[in-house]
C-alpha cells in the first residue's frame, strides 16, 4: 500500500500487529496495519464484528499495547512510554467513549434526579420500555 503525503500528520501507525491467547492458540487481531491520519482529516473505522476495531481504537487511545510496530500521536511515540507516562499522556491527551450498551451516563441520570436501576441495558428514548428515563 502507498500511502499518499501527509503535510502533517496527527496519527501515524506504522506495522502494527497484535494478537490474543485463546489457551495454546494465538488469534491474530491485526496484522502489519499501516496508516496515517493527516491533521483536519476524517476517517470511518468500519468493519464486521470481530475485525479489530476495537482493537486498534484501544491501542490508538493508549489503553492497549500493540505486540509490535509503532503507534505515533501528536509527534509523541506512544508505543516507548513506560506505563505511567502512558498512563499521564492518557489523562491528559485522549477520551473515549465506550459502545457497551451497558454504558451508564450516570452524570445525566444524577442532573435528572434518577437512581440507576440495578440491572438491564441502558436503551435510547423510544427504544424500549423499561423503567429507565429518558435520556434525550
Amino acid at each position: 500500500m502507498t500511502l499518499k503525503p501527509c503535510p502533517q500528520n496527527i496519527v501515524s501507525i506504522r506495522n502494527v500487529n497484535k494478537s490474543y491467547q485463546r489457551g495454546a492458540q494465538t488469534v491474530p487481531v491485526l496484522e502489519d496495519i499501516t496508516f496515517e491520519i493527516c491533521d483536519g482529516e476524517f476517517l470511518a473505522l468500519m468493519g464486521p464484528s470481530g475485525s479489530g476495531k476495537s482493537t486498534l481504537l484501544n491501542i490508538l487511545a493508549g489503553i492497549d499495547k500493540a505486540d509490535s510496530g509503532t503507534v505515533t500521536i501528536g509527534g509523541v511515540d506512544i508505543t516507548a512510554l513506560s506505563e505511567t507516562d502512558l498512563a499521564q499522556w492518557r489523562a491528559s491527551t485522549s477520551g473515549s467513549s465506550s459502545s457497551s450498551t451497558t454504558s451508564c451516563p450516570c452524570s445525566r441520570l444524577r442532573e435528572r434526579g434518577a437512581a440507576a436501576p440495578a440491572h438491564g441495558p441502558l436503551r435510547r428514548s423510544g427504544a424500549s420500555t423499561s423503567r429507565w428515563p429518558s435520556l434525550s
